[in-house]
């Protein structure tokens, strides 16, 4: 009896570091995988829309430690030069994007994919939304 759980204490110990090294992504600062501006694709595929509402854009501020310098700003324009801002924070965890709202509130999404050009993720009712990188 006191082989098998001296065995078995044995193999928790190696084992453990695996388990916990697997359950957690580490995100450094220097990734960027998020940080730039992004257009909703539903509004560049609305014809119907003014031509000013194609201006609007999120951008996401680098990634870093420190909660209040994951800005996340959202620019909507009234017209084609004229245009307001709201300012929110955002964290990831794992595949959840969290974001904090200029009115803070919380919304937290599920990230389906980020790519170089692409960003898609969904909410708790299962609406997508796509993203588009733009410079």
């Amino acid at each position: 009896m006191k082989k098998i759980l001296k065995t078995l204490s044995l193999v928790a110990l190696v084992l453990l570091p695996f388990v916990f090294a697997s359950c957690e992504k580490d995100i450094s600062e220097g990734e960027d995988f998020i940080t730039g501006k992004w257009r909703d694709v539903s509004v560049l595929n609305n014809p119907d829309l003014e031509s000013y509402q194609y201006l609007d854009y999120v951008e996401f501020a680098p990634y870093n430690y420190d909660f209040h310098k994951r800005r996340m700003t959202t620019y909507t324009y009234s017209d084609d030069s004229t245009y307001s801002t709201k300012v929110g924070y955002y964290t990831i965890a794992g595949d959840t994007l969290i974001i904090l709202d200029h009115m803070e509130r919380t919304f937290t999404y599920t990230i389906q994919q980020i790519k170089h050009d692409t960003l898609i993720y969904s909410d708790v009712r299962n609406d997508v939304y796509t993203f588009v990188r733009f410079k």
